[in-house]
């Protein structure tokens, strides 16, 4: 199986033949679209409502609505609720999904008004499958229909007459929507439906109502029940109030169809960003699994929302006496859970296959050269360690504190910037890791201090990001890479919490810590704190359950702080409603140092575990907000200034511009410029100048300037400047 991160996006299509038999499809893999394994929504290819679940042989069918609202709409239906149709879709394993596409419409009835659906169950009875479905009337009415098909994926032929309408449940509106259906042990089939949640038998051939109709008079009981039965067991799981401006999931249970029903509780609150959810449960091949919607996936340029929802699952379990227990809306899902066991696996069978070794001792010229490192780690009561596994090896430095204290210890991981680059030369913890040694032992955390170290000829995350957005690389730096594996060897070392593993870097560390949480989240972090970095938007699903905390400077000529501002406005569109961002009006790249020194700052880290909401939140100040607009004419993460940098061309920019991204080309600055980001070209600046990021190319610096970062190329620099890679270096420290 091959999962890779699990995206939101676009379902890659994937043609599929397979003969039907009417007969006998038991095992028939049908006709229909592959979608690419997602977590939550699981449906990629439409907006997706009302799932209903139906297991035939070794297969699970779902059946749903199709949301099909457009902004500024209105069509005339209450709600604007635009439900074109009915789809379904199909997996054996709860990760592969198949979308068979459309199979039924409201207007297939003889009297349904095209373009009006409501929710919808699928069951099957002997070798016939029985979809009930709600239509509306061109008269207004509502009516309970069925079709009946040979396979569950059809065709379906609908019965030419209702089960139920408008005349049969008179008073309230909207009585007749939601049907569901359960097969009982002795073979009677129960409907159960509406806003009023009634109840009926069926006839043997399940397209007449047997007898009288029940209102069973449920509580906390708004609409969308579903019939269930487990251990003699009746519930009724529904939409239901209690959300505080949301539906949620109720549920009730009796030991007969007709009642008296005893209200249990509720399984789940609202749907993220939808008024309705609607349930489905199933038991299939040893689990029971909770299918709802919620309004979370963008797609063809239009946002989820209420109006276009999208189906989602979660496993479902019981408490001994057959209660339920509330069931945690996850974006993993099923899917990203087996993900996540798969990626856990593999990431301890790195660890099990690593070797960390005691560092050779440092030589006379080390201790020289990084005097003030050697006092650093003596005083902090650290310890040099080399892990390495079959892609290299890393530097690290560790420190334990706060030993006696009760419990298992928590792992803080420290990435450096790119200036404490190097090999094995202690420059690791030059920066920022006094501070941090004395707040953790401020804090009486029990704490496991990790800091690697970047080789001189890596970096821990690509640093050259465009304007659209940063680009997660397919695989981690190598170095980089071995951080997740030293972290799993010394969780086992010294039994740590595996709950409460941290991350934070500043500059380059500050990339690192960006690039990490996106490719592990919570599956391996409790949350993070990068100083002034930068990551890919893009990735934001994938951290939107992780709390976070982001830090930079309004003035930082280094890293420019849009990348910030972008990271915090993509996470809190993604739905993370633990992220803080705390920028800092007129500081320049040193943030860290206000923030490592910052003791609420360590509070709120070692508060968070994963799994337990923390009641610590931040005072985070005011937030920029940036328009499109806005980040477009200040050069896209380039900073202020200067537009977007054209390709192969040549950009002069006057005094005190600041610079955006040009590529292939040459790119000038006046006295006082601040250089933006430049690939494969040449870059001279003048006197006073800051460097930004060049790649392949030449970059020249006047007196007093202050380098960033290039590879590959030349760079020289005047006094007081900063070092160089892949290239020459001149110039004093």
């Amino acid at each position: 199986m091959k999962l890779h991160h699990l995206l939101l996006g676009a379902a890659a299509a994937i043609a599929f033949s397979a003969t039907v038999s009417a007969a006998d499809s038991k095992d028939v893999v049908y006709d229909g679209v592959d979608l690419e394994p997602s977590g939550n929504p699981i449906f990629t290819d439409a907006w997706t409502c009302d799932p209903a679940p139906l297991v035939v042989g070794d297969r699970l069918y779902v059946y749903t609505g199709e949301d099909i609202y457009k902004d500024g709409e209105n069509i005339g239906l209450p709600g604007n609720y635009n439900i074109a149709d009915w789809r379904v879709y199909s997996t054996d394993d709860m990760i592969h999904w198949r979308s068979h596409g459309v199979k039924l419409r409201p207007e297939d009835f003889p009297n349904g008004k095209k373009g009006i659906a409501w929710a919808a169950q699928c069951i099957q009875k002997g070798d016939k499958f029985y979809w009930y479905v709600t239509y509306n009337t061109p008269e207004g009415g509502q009516c309970i229909g069925v079709a009946i098909g040979d396979t569950p994926v059809g065709p379906f032929v609908p019965h030419p007459k209702p089960l139920v309408e408008d005349k049969d449940t008179p008073g309230r509106g909207w009585n007749d929507i939601d049907p569901t259906v359960l097969i009982d042990d002795d073979g009677t089939a129960w409907l159960a439906w509406g806003q009023n949640s009634f109840i009926a038998k069926l006839k043997d051939n399940m397209t007449e109502i047997d007898g009288e109709i029940t209102d069973l008079k449920l509580q906390r009981y708004i609409e969308g029940p579903w019939l269930y039965k487990r251990n003699g067991l009746y519930y009724n799981i529904y939409a239901g109030s209690g959300g505080g401006g949301g539906e949620t999931i109720n549920y009730s249970t009796a030991e007969n169809p007709r009642g008296p029903w005893t209200f249990r509780g509720q399984v789940t609150g609202p749907a993220r960003n939808s008024f309705t959810i609607h349930p489905g449960v199933v038991d299939y091949k040893g689990h029971t699994y909770l299918f709802y919607h919620n309004g979370t996936l963008n797609r063809d340029g239009q946002r989820g929302q209420s109006l276009r929802r999208s189906v989602c699952v979660d496993e479902l379990f019981f408490n001994e006496d057959g209660t339920i227990k509330p069931v945690t809306q996850t974006q993993e899902g099923v899917a990203g859970k087996a993900a996540g066991k798969d990626a856990a696996a593999a990431l301890a069978a790195a660890a099990e296959a690593a070797t960390i070794t005691e560092s050779e001792p440092l030589t006379d010229q080390i201790r020289q050269q990084f005097a003030n490192e050697v006092r650093i780690l003596n005083a902090n009561n650290m310890k040099r360690e080399t892990i390495k596994d079959a892609s290299g090896s890393m530097w690290y430095c560790q420190g334990v504190y706060n030993e006696d204290k009760p419990g298992k210890p928590a792992i803080l991981v420290f990435l450096h910037g790119i200036g404490e680059r190097g090999n094995e030369n202690l420059a690791s913890i030059r920066l920022a890791v006094p501070d941090i040694v004395r707040q953790i032992k401020a804090a009486g955390e029990k704490v496991v201090l990790l800091a690697p170290e970047c080789p001189s000829s890596q970096t821990w995350a690509p640093l050259h990001r465009g304007g659209a957005g940063a680009k997660l690389t397919e695989k981690p730096a190598q170095a980089l890479g071995l951080v997740p594996v030293l972290i799993q060897k010394k969780i086992k070392e010294f039994n740590a919490d595996p709950d409460r593993v941290y991350i934070t870097g500043l500059s380059m560390g500050g990339y690192g810590t960006w690039d990490l949480i996106a490719r592990y989240g919570t599956g391996l972090f409790a949350a993070a704190m990068p100083c002034c970095g930068g990551g890919d938007p893009a990735q934001a699903e994938k951290m939107k359950d992780l709390p976070i905390w982001i830090f930079h400077g309004g003035a930082d000529p280094t890293v420019p702080v849009m990348l910030s501002r972008r990271m915090y406005a993509a996470l809190k569109e993604a739905g993370n409603d633990n992220v803080f961002y705390k920028e800092y009006p007129g500081v320049q790249h040193d943030c860290w140092t206000q923030t490592y020194r910052n003791p609420e700052a360590w509070k709120w880290l070692f508060s968070q575990k994963r799994g337990v909401k923390s009641d610590v939140r931040p005072e985070q100040g005011e937030v920029v907000k940036v328009t499109q607009e806005e980040f477009d004419a200040a050069g896209g993460f380039g900073g202020r200034g200067g537009g977007r940098g054209g390709q192969g061309g040549q950009r002069p920019q006057g005094q005190g511009g600041q610079g955006g991204f040009g590529q292939g080309g040459q790119r000038r600055q006046g006295q006082g410029g601040q250089g933006g980001f430049g690939q494969g070209g040449q870059r001279p600046q003048g006197q006073g100048g800051q460097g930004g990021f060049g790649q392949g190319g030449q970059r020249r610096q006047g007196q007093g300037g202050q380098g960033g970062f290039g590879q590959g190329g030349q760079r020289r620099q005047g006094q007081g400047g900063q070092s160089a890679q892949g290239g020459q270096r001149q110039g004093t420290a």
